[in-house]
């Protein structure tokens, strides 16, 4: 009893809470709007002006830069903390680096790892011609052993041999990061 008497004074004052933090953001801004109350959560739409906003991409954003390998000589001018953060050594898997044309997200990461000093990658995606590109590409730039693997991420199967692939030619993995994302 005690317990649900905590529970609900706790609940109403922090929704009491979350509905006073709403109804101030809204006082500020354009956005889209939650109610709550009454058990239901209802999503209003935003307003026909915000929707209507083109998105601004920033300069340069779909430009092509290029992985640089992480160098001996940086590696001597990091201090003992920052050289911790560097991923010398590692070996990393990431998904989803063909997105929005092997120019997104993943491929950042990728790349990214790519410079951090990791000593072996393995791109899974399902576009073949992108992620055999991509691999090619950051291990001509970086001389990281990158590898691609044809796998959907959705099958348990593919997903387990090629972790099996990798672990097997490197010896462990030490990095995943999941950018593969599915929009039905």
């Amino acid at each position: 009893m005690l317990c649900r008497t905590l529970t609900s004074r706790y609940a109403a004052r922090n929704t009491r809470t979350i509905k006073s933090a709403i109804s101030l953001a809204h006082s500020h801004c354009e956005s889209p709007s939650f109610s709550i109350g009454s058990g239901s959560n209802k999503v209003r739409p935003m307003s026909s002006t915000a929707q209507s906003t083109p998105v601004v991409s920033p300069p340069g954003q779909d430009e092509h830069r290029p992985a640089f390998p992480l160098e001996s000589k940086v590696l001597t001018q990091l201090t003992p903390t920052l050289r911790k953060f560097t991923l010398l050594g590692k070996v990393a898997i990431v998904t989803g680096v063909t997105s929005s044309g092997g120019r997104g997200l993943g491929f950042n990461i990728a790349q990214s790892l790519c410079e951090s000093g990791i000593r072996g990658l393995a791109i899974f995606d399902m576009q073949q011609q992108l992620g055999e590109a991509a691999a090619r590409e950051m291990s001509k730039e970086t001389g990281v052993d990158v590898r691609f693997y044809k796998v959907d991420v959705r099958d348990e199967h593919a997903i387990a041999a090629a972790v099996a692939d990798m672990a097997e030619r490197f010896g462990r993995i030490d990095v995943l990061v999941n950018a593969a994302g599915i929009a039905e």
